[in-house]
């Protein structure tokens, strides 16, 4: 049986820092342990909430590979195109997309 923990947010402010911290924490432990970390994003409206968040944390942004889990067939320069916003937020931290 899977156990499940059921969490509630008032905001997606406090949403986003809450998924940022957890994500950073786990980026950081993958690099301090393998010297690197390969993290699955989404895009849609929450992801961009996040990416800000996370993106201003310290962390070993270099050593980072960020990947989408869904992108729309666009072009890279469309507003529509989830990739876009990912390399916009972590490419300038150092970070792989």
């Amino acid at each position: 049986m899977i156990e499940a923990e059921w969490w509630e947010y008032d905001s997606l402010d406090e949403l986003a820092d809450a998924v940022a911290g957890d994500v950073g924490f786990i980026v950081d432990s993958a690099v301090e342990a393998r010297n690197a970390s390969l993290i699955a994003v989404p895009g849609g409206k929450t992801g961009p909430a996040i990416f800000a968040k996370l993106a201003a944390q310290k962390l070993p942004w270099k050593r980072v590979t960020i990947i989408p889990t869904d992108d729309r067939l666009v072009p890279m320069d469309s507003d529509q195109s989830n990739v876009r916003e990912i390399a916009r937020t972590f490419l300038p931290l150092g970070a792989r997309v």
